[in-house]
């Protein structure tokens, strides 16, 4: 009789997707990669003519030129390195939106959709009148320009005038000012002062959950990223990182969750096969498992953890 073989599973600490978030060097952003995006209203119709830019956050050249949406709203770039890339996106009337996203290179990349916000006119007229909507407008334009402290001081003076509820908008361009100079502590405690107005400020809560993944503040993060409305997600790596955490501390109902979650709203992404893959191994459901590993070789039969689960699957499969 053939000796049963063992198999030891260790649960080893996980390190963190730190790939999205690695500094694109200033003069290096051409590659392969591509990505495209829409543009809407609040109501949803394309908007044409808004202008897109990208960049790595190293400086004026450190992207492709700008270009302006479509009539479809639509707009598109390829050529690009993989990383992390701001992007933001002007047009008047509007407030700026501002946001990152990570881009792969060798395999396609999620369109990014973005509703803009209008300059709430009305309400701003009414309550300080002509003066103000001329600082939001001037901070808008110097934040394009990316004279940041300007900008800030155009929106702190619009600010001042503002009923409570109508503030969020301001502060998240204030945020944002923040932001580009790489001040990760005032962007922080301005976005939490927005989000004290409106707890449900969907580029707020976006922003900031981006921030503190960033940072390696998975959990912290999670407290944000769990207000996002139904169909407002993040990038995937986000919550990746989350449930590599969960995992980490052994709590495997929770990193199955966020595991989940990547698989729900990323079918694609090959780790998330791999890490739900492994706590379904560590919960002894080994026939889920080895679904998952067999969907991680079918998405990425030549990747960097296709040998491993190569290895599960045998061992799941009763091999030698």
């Amino acid at each position: 009789m053939r000796a049963m073989r063992t198999f030891t599973i260790l649960v080893a600490a996980i390190g963190l997707l730190t790939g999205s978030f690695a500094p694109a060097q200033a003069q290096d952003w051409t590659g392969r990669g591509r990505v495209q995006g829409t543009v809407l209203d609040p109501d949803g119709d394309p908007v044409e003519g808004a202008k897109v830019t990208l960049s790595t956050g190293r400086g004026e050249e450190s992207g492709p030129p700008a270009m302006l949406t479509n009539k479809k709203g639509k707009w598109a770039y390829l050529g690009l390195a993989g990383g992390n890339w701001l992007v933001k996106i002007e047009m008047e009337g509007y407030l700026i939106s501002e946001g990152q996203f990570p881009l792969n290179q060798f395999q396609a990349n999620p369109p990014i959709t973005v509703n803009l916000k209008p300059i709430p006119e009305e309400v701003i007229r009414e309550a300080a009148g002509a003066r103000v909507m001329e600082e939001l407008e001037l901070g808008n334009s110097l934040l394009a320009e990316g004279k940041t402290a300007e900008a800030r001081a155009a929106y702190e003076k619009a600010l001042v005038d503002l009923e409570p509820e109508n503030q969020p908008g301001v502060l998240m361009g204030i945020a944002r000012s923040y932001y580009q100079q790489d001040n990760q502590k005032e962007t922080e405690a301005t976005l939490l002062r927005a989000l004290e107005v409106d707890p449900e400020y969907v580029d707020a809560l976006k922003l900031l959950s981006s921030l503190l993944v960033g940072a390696g503040r998975e959990q912290e993060a999670k407290v944000y990223m769990d207000r996002l409305p139904e169909g407002e997600v993040l990038f995937a790596d986000a919550y990746l990182n989350v449930g590599i955490d969960y995992y980490n501390n052994r709590e495997l109902d929770e990193a199955l969750a966020e595991f989940d979650r990547v698989v729900k709203n990323f079918p694609d992404n090959p780790d998330a096969y791999y890490y739900r893959g492994l706590v379904l191994l560590n919960k002894t459901e080994n026939e889920r498992a080895a679904s998952d590993f067999r969907k991680l070789l079918e998405l990425r039969p030549d990747g960097p953890r296709a040998a491993e689960a190569a290895e599960f699957l045998k061992y799941l499969d009763g091999g030698e």
